[in-house]
């Protein structure tokens, strides 16, 4: 059987990211002391969505809120996502971790500007090499 050539149906390059997210269920605490918000990391980002490492696997459709700790940025990006795809990253045991791939629903409006430009810089930064 032979193999399908990989497409790539992005709208938009992905920059490899090295950051912190914190995450939210909406009206749901999901932290073992009732905290509603969640650590995790942000290992790609671009224009329309994330590659995030996070503890528990959700289902796609799942809406998170999210907190972006930026590199150069003073203040979190607060940015409503839908989770698109989830798979397990490391092994099966009790410290899984997941890959979860969210696109971004929604941008808080003051956050905006500021992510626009963060984005723009990486994708000047990738053609200048």
């Amino acid at each position: 059987m032979q193999k399908k050539p990989f497409v790539e149906r992005r709208k938009y390059i992905r920059f490899m990211i090295d950051a912190r997210v914190n995450f939210e269920v909406e009206g749901k605490a999901i932290s073992e002391n009732n905290e509603r918000k969640v650590p995790g990391l942000i290992k790609n980002l671009c224009f329309e969505g994330a590659c995030l490492i996070l503890d528990e696997q959700f289902p796609p459709g799942h809406i998170l809120k999210l907190e972006l700790f930026l590199p150069s940025i003073s203040e979190p990006i607060h940015v409503q996502s839908e989770v698109r795809w989830s798979r397990p990253y490391m092994n099966q045991d009790v410290n899984s971790m997941y890959e979860t791939g969210v696109k971004i629903i929604n941008i808080n409006p003051k956050d905006q500007a500021v992510f626009i430009d963060f984005i723009r810089e990486k994708l000047l930064q990738a053609m200048s090499k």
